[in-house]
């Protein structure tokens, strides 16, 4: 792997965040399918610096000649991918309302590139999300807990970054798998978007799944308990175990609150 000490890093005007774009919202997550991935605390990073950490990534992708790649949806080289161009790189913070993280708000990076011979650019999108846990041992060191990555980019421009980030920041990036437990309880905590108070149907929904599967096995005689639960779909969210998220706007006023609550849940799975 390249070490990032190989590129010299210079402002750039077009990485310059106006006032305007200084944040993203909820919507940069909604409608999109993301993979999620683990990482390992960052080495020396600092919440401050994040226009720095723009012109530095952006410098170390156009450092690569050209760019050939492929959606990792399809999994599938083109060769009209080669030659393509890097045109704009963006890390920004996302505004989450009742974010509870410790260190930082979710960050996300927008990566602009355009195709050889098409006029339209293209964007690669990946939310950074940080650490809800305030561990005493992290307090006074140089390492940051961002565990969880959120991408939707095609493969060549997702291993770039990762392979930025990893030198930049000495943390290493791997796939994060959910367990079929897991994602049981996240059936859980979206089954509350079906009523209006939350807390006082605390105990209702709590068993929820139980008298699904009870209903089933009286119906179709089938017992779900001994099936492996590999995907969730609801009209808020899916999520598949091997990693493949999306959520879907849903216009009601605690949509918010409750995909924070569901990241939050990824984020604490991915620290554990």
């Amino acid at each position: 792997m390249e070490t990032i000490e190989n590129y010299s890093f210079t402002e750039s005007n077009n990485s310059v965040i106006t006032e305007q774009e200084s944040h993203l919202n909820v919507d940069f997550l909604l409608n999109k399918s993301y993979t999620l991935y683990h990482c390992t605390p960052l080495y020396n990073f600092n919440n401050e610096k994040i226009e720095n950490y723009t012109n530095e990534l952006k410098e170390y992708l156009l450092s690569k000649e050209t760019v050939t790649g492929y959606d990792n949806d399809e999994n599938e080289q083109d060769d009209e991918f080669n030659g393509s161009k890097i045109e704009e790189v963006k890390i920004l913070r996302i505004n989450l309302a009742g974010w509870s993280g410790v260190h930082d708000k979710p960050l996300g990076v927008k990566i602009l590139f355009k195709y050889k011979g098409r006029k339209k650019e293209q964007e690669s999108q990946i939310v950074i999300l940080p650490s809800i846990q305030n561990e005493v041992s992290l307090t006074n060191s140089k390492f940051t807990k961002y565990p969880l990555l959120m991408v939707k980019a095609l493969q060549t421009i997702t291993e770039m970054f990762f392979e930025w980030l990893q030198s930049r920041f000495d943390c290493r990036v791997c796939p994060f798998i959910i367990q079929p437990y897991n994602l049981r309880q996240l059936v859980e905590i979206w089954s509350k978007s079906m009523f209006s108070d939350l807390d006082s149907i605390e105990d209702e929904v709590s068993g929820i799944l139980e008298e699904i599967e009870d209903y089933l096995f009286r119906s179709l005689h089938l017992k779900l308990s001994s099936i492996v639960l590999t995907k969730v779909g609801l009209n808020s969210f899916y999520i598949s175990n091997d990693g493949k998220l999306k959520f879907f706007h849903v216009p009601h006023d605690g949509h918010e609150q409750l995909l924070i609550k569901t990241l939050e849940q990824f984020i604490a799975l991915a620290e554990m």
